[in-house]
């Protein structure tokens, strides 16, 4: 019982050290099988229709490599800024600052990550 434990404890290490790559495998998969779930809710549709339906899953899988490519640069450019993110110091920081600090930060986060998905929805390059 103790080593299914230590496994589970590993393999969610794992998970939370690669959330990039765990995106991605995860936008492959959606689009590999999007046509089948299309044509498993519209029989009558293409295997790749540009329909709305598509259009979501399409925007999902450019939404979630976006996250992951971030992911990836945040590792590659900033190593200093992912540790302090990955042992939640940043924590200690937030509990620090001003409520209207945090008021203004959240929104400024949300305004750019909405910015951001809009972008990825409507093909902005």
């Amino acid at each position: 019982m103790g080593n299914q434990k230590a496994c589970g404890d590993t393999l969610v290490n794992w998970l939370k050290n690669h959330q990039g790559i765990v995106s991605l495998v995860i936008s492959v998969l959606a689009f590999w099988f999007g046509g089948n779930l299309i044509q498993t809710i519209d029989p009558t549709a293409g295997r790749y229709d540009t329909g709305a339906i598509h259009g979501l899953i399409t925007g999902s899988v450019a939404y979630l490599t976006a996250v992951w490519l971030a992911w990836m640069v945040l590792q590659i450019e900033w190593p200093t800024l992912n540790e302090h993110i990955d042992l939640h110091r940043w924590m200690q920081d937030w509990r620090v600052i001003r409520p209207e600090q945090r008021i203004w930060f959240t929104l400024a986060v949300w305004g750019l990550l909405f910015a951001g998905g809009i972008a990825c929805l409507l093909g902005w390059r």
